[in-house]
C-alpha cells in the first residue's frame, strides 16, 4: 500500500525533528544554525507545494465564458 505525506503530515514532522535535533545542540550559536536550516529545508519543501497548487488554481482560471449578447 502506498502512503502519502499531506502538507500538514509535513509540518508536523518537520517540527517533531526540529525540536529533537535543537535539544542535541551544546550552544546557542549552534542551535540558531540548526534553526536557520531547518527553516530554509521547510520553505524549500513548501515551495514545491506552492508552485503545484498554483498551477493547478491556474488551470481552472481561464477565461470566463461570454454572457449571450455581449
Amino acid at each position: 500500500m502506498r502512503h502519502s505525506v499531506g502538507l500538514l503530515d509535513l509540518v508536523r514532522i518537520h517540527n517533531e525533528v526540529l525540536l529533537r535535533v535543537i535539544g542535541t545542540t551544546k550552544t546557542v550559536e549552534s542551535a540558531e544554525a540548526v534553526a536557520r536550516a531547518a527553516s530554509t529545508f521547510l520553505v524549500e519543501a513548501l515551495a514545491s507545494f506552492e508552485m503545484t497548487q498554483r498551477g493547478f488554481l491556474d488551470m481552472g482560471a481561464g477565461p470566463e465564458p461570454s454572457k449571450p449578447g455581449s
